[in-house]
C-alpha cells in the first residue's frame, strides 16, 4: 500500500470511529499531492473539514448566546471576559481552519482540476461555504462585507460554470448553489436596510 493509498484508508477509519481532526490531518496529505482528487477523495475532504469546522461553528454559537445572556443578566465582569475570550479562542481556530480549506483549494485543488466541470464546482462550492462561515464570526462591517462578497463570487462562479455546461451529474449541487445565492443575496440586503439610518428619527 503507498503512502497516498494508505492515508486514505486512514481517514476512513478515523471517520468511523469520528477522529476527524485525525482525518482532516490524513485528506490534507492527500490534497497536497500531485495527483487530482477523485469524487470519493474529494468527499472524504469535505467530510473532515465540515466536522472539524462544525463543532467549532456550533460551539461559537452557544458561547455567544452564554454571553448575550451574561450582558443581559448584569454578570460581573470577570464573567464577561471569560466568556469573550473563549469567544475569541474559538474564533481564532475557525478562521485558521477555514483559511486552511481556502488554501488548499486554491493552491492545491482547483489548479488540478483542468477542464473537469464536476470538480471545479465542488471546489468553488466548498470556497464560497468556507468564506462564509468566516462572515458568521467577522467582526466589523468591512470585514464582513469583504469576505461576503469572495464568498458570493464563488458561489456565482461555480453556478455559472454548471449552468453553462449543463452538466447532468451537477443538479443537485446547482440548486444547492441557487439556494445559496437566493439566501446570501437577501441575508445582506437584510444588512443592508440595518445599517441604513432611519428617516422616521
Amino acid at each position: 500500500m503507498g503512502d497516498r493509498e494508505e492515508c486514505i484508508a486512514n481517514a476512513k477509519l478515523a471517520e468511523q470511529v469520528e477522529r476527524f481532526d485525525d482525518m482532516v490531518a490524513k485528506m490534507k496529505v492527500v490534497a497536497t499531492g500531485s495527483d487530482p482528487l477523485n469524487e470519493e477523495e474529494r468527499n472524504l475532504l469535505s467530510v473532515a473539514y465540515k466536522n472539524v469546522v462544525g463543532t467549532r461553528r456550533s460551539s461559537w454559537r452557544v458561547i455567544s448566546s452564554l454571553e448575550q445572556k451574561a450582558r443581559e443578566k448584569g454578570e460581573s465582569e470577570k464573567k464577561l471576559q471569560l466568556c469573550e475570550e473563549y469567544k475569541r479562542n474559538i474564533e481564532k481556530e475557525l478562521n485558521e481552519l477555514c483559511d486552511e480549506v481556502i488554501s488548499l483549494l486554491d493552491n492545491h485543488l482547483l489548479p488540478k482540476v483542468g477542464d473537469s466541470v464536476e470538480p471545479k464546482i465542488f471546489y468553488l462550492k466548498m470556497k464560497g461555504d468556507y468564506f462564509r462561515y468566516k462572515v458568521e464570526i467577522a467582526s466589523g462591517k468591512e470585514s464582513e462585507a469583504n469576505l461576503a462578497a469572495k464568498s458570493e463570487e464563488a458561489y456565482k462562479l461555480a453556478y455559472d460554470i454548471g449552468k453553462e455546461d449543463d452538466y447532468k451529474d451537477s443538479t443537485l449541487i446547482l440548486q444547492l448553489l441557487r439556494d445559496n445565492l437566493t439566501l446570501w443575496s437577501s441575508e445582506l440586503e437584510q444588512d443592508a436596510d440595518d445599517a441604513a439610518p432611519d428617516d422616521d428619527q
